[in-house]
């Protein structure tokens, strides 16, 4: 079901049942900003490719739309749940009536949500371009909600499978893979996990030096509205 609400903004209702489109990020990014290069399809959690600049600058891979449609599920942004013994995957494609799932798209945003009444949780992730700062960058926003009468604890983890180090290109990834990842790094940079080639890739005589990297900061709510972060990286 498609339609546009009283905000102005495109909403498909199940969209992982409707006919899938995909669609790019307008670059927006302020006065003083870089826009990033931002790639999204209606499955899943949307977001596939992230880059900057262009694709051939990636964090995420930019995959063609009908390979994109395939791999969103796997390589993209995924959530997993744990309650009362149970795991559970949100975003995914379901045929419970009691699961509805949402994704609308405004200017500036793209915001996806699922209610899901077994577990009495709801889940909403926004995503949006960081404007005004000297490099490129990209935000996502997940919030999960107790929906339900009784008090729920819940285990999660989130984030991205996998981060392209800065260094690398669509050529690298593609062609020569195993070879690339023999030169990845990562480093931590005030506490935060920083991606990067440890040398150019070039397939000559000569070592370069790589002046830059790729990040991926996470922060978490706690109580008293203090921010923690907590990676897993390898």
């Amino acid at each position: 079901m498609y339609y546009v609400d009283e905000h102005s903004r495109f909403v498909v209702e199940n969209y992982n049942w409707e006919t899938s489109f995909s669609n790019f990020f307008p670059g927006i990014s302020g006065i003083y900003g870089i826009p990033m290069w931002a790639y999204y399809v209606t499955r899943n959690q949307g977001m596939i490719a992230l880059g900057v600049r262009d694709k051939n600058h990636p964090l995420l891979e930019f995959q063609s739309y009908n390979k994109a449609l395939n791999a969103v599920g796997s390589t993209g942004f995924r959530t997993f749940i744990k309650t009362n013994g149970r795991s559970y995957e949100p975003f995914r494609k379901n045929i419970s009536k009691k699961i509805l799932q949402k994704l609308i798209v405004s200017s500036a945003e793209l915001e996806i949500i699922e209610i899901n009444k077994t577990l009495g949780l709801e889940f909403n992730v926004i995503y949006f371009p960081i404007v005004n700062t000297n490099f490129p960058a990209f935000a996502r926003v997940l919030t999960i909600r107790n929906i339900g009468s009784k008090t729920v604890d819940i285990e999660y983890i989130d984030g991205l499978p996998r981060i392209l180090p800065f260094g690398v290109d669509l050529h690298g990834v593609n062609t020569i893979a195993r070879h690339i990842e023999g030169m990845m790094e990562t480093v931590l940079y005030n506490g935060a996990p920083v991606y990067r080639l440890k040398q150019t890739p070039a397939d000559t005589e000569k070592v370069g030096k790589l002046e830059g990297g790729n990040f991926y900061l996470s922060l978490v709510k706690g109580k008293n509205n203090v921010f923690h972060n907590n990676y897993i990286y390898d």
